[in-house]
């Protein structure tokens, strides 16, 4: 472990102590409270959500009033998604000044109201590797941008290497060896530039072991310093505290997700979820299990059953990000429109008041 990564653990487990979709088919139970881990090592997690903050169509009024309302539920972080593409458009050296300066104006508007920033750099341009989802040519040049970037708007205080690298359509290849190279170059490049930055694996698509695993025996492990992982179930209505089924698409497959950590050398590092939630939208006729939704009580539901479940059995998550905080219309399915903590006319939606009621206990 890096000592940067040793400082983090440190500094983070006090700061979160004080601070209040395909199916198998398989069948699950739900389990009946309590687990074999002590009781003693129960504690809160730091909630945070995944904000869109740089994307286009909204106004600064607008961001603002999102960031009020998640700053006032008691949320204490958000996830800014950043594309290398708008920061680098022309070719390696220099960023781009206006867009840094969007994302230095991002992240002034969340610290205004004391939220944490943990960043995600991703979006290949296409001087790098010619398609926006594939890995760069030469991730050396991802690395050199990124810790440019960390350099030029150092309150960001994590940045997150890449999403979802285990899935196509965020990680062309789904190469865990090839996403281990980028991992690397990128943090020895902000190790080297920005030492204080937490360094965050990037998120797998639910709690994928098997790859994880993969990508730390090809040179990831050790040149990270926080794990990150997108526990969603499968089928998507499913509750977060059933019984693992032995599967990636569990919530509770986090377990194994732990034990690939610790086979390799990784096991006193903490695990962020970056993203996780529920859509609440109606199910249509049809429907497959990943499309299902929940009413907009269930998901405030199950959102506070994450916080309670991560604080009595995996006391290792330091930080919960819920994914989103506002609905929003991409024009693809009801399902990943209806995430939000908020609805596309950003009035709260239940959850964020049971987040509020969690995090205050």
């Amino acid at each position: 472990m890096t000592a940067r990564g040793r400082r983090y653990r440190r500094v983070a487990v006090a700061a979160a102590s004080a601070v209040a979709m395909f199916s198998t088919g398989a069948v699950v139970a739900l389990t009946a409270g309590g687990s074999d881990a002590d009781a003693s090592t129960s504690r809160e997690a730091a909630v945070g959500a995944a904000w869109h903050g740089l994307w286009s169509g909204t106004s600064a009024k607008e961001d603002r009033r999102v960031l009020d309302e998640l700053a006032g539920h008691g949320l204490t972080w958000v996830r800014l998604d950043v594309g290398w593409a708008s920061v680098q458009p022309s070719g390696p050296g220099r960023l781009d000044a206006r867009e840094v300066d969007r994302v230095r104006d991002a992240v002034a508007m969340a610290q205004e109201r004391g939220l944490r920033v943990l960043g995600m750099f991703w979006l290949t341009p296409g001087w790098a590797g010619g398609e926006s989802h594939a890995a760069p040519r030469d991730p050396g040049d991802y690395a050199a941008a990124l810790a440019r970037l960390a350099v030029a708007v150092p309150r960001v205080e994590a940045w997150e290497v890449w999403n979802e690298p285990n899935r196509a359509e965020f990680f062309a290849s789904e190469d865990p060896a090839q996403y281990a190279r980028l991992l690397r170059a990128a943090h020895d490049a902000l190790e080297e530039a920005a030492p204080d930055v937490t360094v965050v694996m990037g998120g797998t698509a639910y709690n994928d072991a098997t790859w994880i695993e993969r990508a730390l025996a090809s040179g990831a492990a050790g040149h990270y310093d926080v794990m990150a992982t997108h526990p969603y179930s499968a089928p998507s209505d499913m509750a977060p505290d059933v019984r693992g089924n032995g599967t990636r698409y569990t919530f509770r497959h986090l377990d194994a997700v732990r034990w690939a950590m610790q086979r390799h050398g990784d096991g006193d590092l903490p695990v962020w979820l970056t993203e996780v939630g529920w859509s609440t939208h109606r199910d249509r006729s049809g429907a497959r299990p990943w499309e299902r939704g929940v009413t907009e009580a269930r998901q405030a539901q199950y959102s506070a059953r994450v916080l309670r479940v991560v604080a009595r059995d995996f006391p290792w998550v330091d930080v919960v990000f819920f994914y989103n905080a506002v609905d929003h219309d991409t024009g693809t399915t009801e399902q990943y429109d209806n995430y939000g903590l908020m609805r596309d006319d950003l009035s709260p939606k239940p959850v964020l008041g049971a987040l509020a009621a969690t995090v205050d206990r």
